[in-house]
């Protein structure tokens, strides 16, 4: 089922404190992240298909609740998701010796 697959899931562990995670079956399907207070954070739904057996039907709407929760919202490719990181690691490593000099400046006064 959605909740065993969702159970399995390394986002999520059962805890007294933290978000909540509902799953409704019906009339349609639907799996949200939500606060203590009910309040939706992010959902996500999955039309039926008669053809789908269960496990496959859970299996596309748990993918799709972890997508829309936790994806970037945007599709990169591999080439993409490189090059930004490694737009990062530099602009990273410009801020620190940035931040180097300013504390050097600093310190001289």
């Amino acid at each position: 089922s959605v909740r065993k697959m969702l159970a399995k899931s390394p986002r999520f562990r059962a805890g007294e404190s933290g978000l909540i995670v509902s799953v409704i079956s019906s009339p349609e399907p639907l799996i949200c992240l939500r606060t203590r207070l009910g309040e939706a954070i992010s959902c996500a739904s999955h039309a039926v298909d008669s053809q789908q057996g269960l496990r496959s039907f859970s299996a596309d709407i748990a993918r799709n609740f972890h997508q829309q929760t936790f994806g970037i919202g945007i599709d990169l490719s591999q080439a993409e998701r490189t090059i930004l990181m490694g737009s990062n690691v530099i602009l990273s490593a410009q801020r620190s010796s940035n931040l180097q000099n300013s504390r050097e400046v600093l310190l001289k006064r």
